[in-house]
């Protein structure tokens, strides 16, 4: 009886990893598909197209990022966020430069900006898993990702209202209840 029951504990392990693709995808990095998919990044020259064709790319990347990292392989997960900046900022100057007017044709830009800003909750997560010594240089570049990321929101919403400015203690009129 025993024996069944680790059976189909092992039967329903390996079910789970072939009809959940994504589970097993993140354990193991395809460098066919990296590289595939870096090709057609490369011969993309329509900037909304390259833009668009980024986030699979760069969630890619990322997942390899994070593997190197739990590897303790920091000089290889380093030169991998590297290329995934340098990407992200291709894509990025593509569609700036492209003239477009990202509030009424924000295909591609959009597509960018939500990319990024989960590959950057995801990075914190990363770079808090990381030595302290080791740090710095992973943060740099999160910060350059967090700039971009601002960018295209000032982009796709360049009409958002100012905040209020805040007004001193001194001056603030108590609400109600006794003096």
């Amino acid at each position: 009886m025993r024996r069944t029951g680790r059976h189909i504990g092992i039967l329903v392990a390996a079910l789970i990893l072939l009809l959940v693709p994504g589970e097993a995808s993140s354990w193991i990095q395809d460098p066919k598909k990296i590289a595939a998919q870096r090709e057609r990044f490369a011969r993309e020259t329509d900037p909304v197209q390259k833009a668009r064709r980024f986030p699979p790319l760069g969630e890619e990347l990322m997942k390899l990022v994070h593997q190197q990292v739990r590897a303790e392989q920091y000089e290889a997960a380093l030169r991998t966020l590297e290329e995934y900046y340098e990407l992200a900022r291709t894509a990025f100057t593509g569609l700036e430069n492209s003239g477009r007017n990202a509030e009424r044709q924000s295909s591609g830009f959009r597509q960018l900006q939500i990319h990024l800003r989960r590959s950057l909750r995801d990075l914190e997560q990363t770079i808090l898993a990381l030595p302290v010594p080791q740090r710095g240089p992973f943060e740099a570049i999160r910060e350059q990702l967090e700039q971009m990321n601002q960018r295209l929101l000032e982009m796709l919403f360049p009409h958002r209202p100012q905040p209020l400015p805040e007004l001193p203690l001194a001056s603030r009129r108590p609400t109600g209840g006794a003096p």
